[in-house]
């Protein structure tokens, strides 16, 4: 069953940023969100390396990010964290952004793996979450949806048991 809401809710549920929706969703499971501006000076230059900071716009869109960044942590109490238990959660914070009127093509999931993560101050790693930028109000009405760029696309590490399988439509060969 797809979730259709009404104009309005979505336009109001779009003008709250992405990192904030998250951030309220990460409180309520006792999880921690480490956002672009709390990174270890590691993790900021390895992320500039790998082009998620790049900035665009101008003066009449505005300067922005193209892209954002935030990890999701867990206070490290010494237990492991299940294959299982990150894919759950990260079924679950997906279904609740669709709910929230984002598109699925908007954020994607990355491996902690994908950096070289040294000091977090006893927090455990989770999962990144990658997502395009939030436009500023006049762009969202007059062009709709962001994309993830391509190339973001062609390289992320993906769960692939979150993948929804889509029914194939049969290849026709004109003769």
């Amino acid at each position: 069953m797809v979730l259709r809401l009404h104009p309005i809710h979505r336009w109001i549920l779009k003008s709250i940023p992405l990192d904030r929706l998250i951030e309220e969703w990460l409180r309520v499971r006792n999880l921690i969100w480490l956002g672009e501006n709390n990174f270890p000076l590691s993790l900021k230059k390895q992320a500039e390396q790998e082009a998620f900071f790049l900035r665009e716009g101008g003066d009449f869109l505005g300067d922005r990010q193209k892209l954002h960044l935030g990890l999701v942590c867990r206070k490290n109490d010494g237990r492991v964290i299940s294959r299982s238990e990150r894919l759950l959660l990260l079924e679950e914070l997906t279904n609740y952004l669709i709910k929230c009127g984002r598109d699925v093509t908007e954020f994607e999931f990355l491996r902690p793996s994908r950096f070289q993560l040294y000091s977090l101050d006893e927090k455990l790693p989770i999962f990144f979450i990658l997502w395009s930028y939030d436009a500023p109000m006049m762009e969202r009405i007059l062009s709709g949806k962001q994309k993830l760029p391509k190339a973001i696309k062609q390289d992320r590490f993906r769960f692939t048991e979150l993948d929804i399988d889509e029914p194939t439509k049969p290849n026709l060969v004109s003769a």
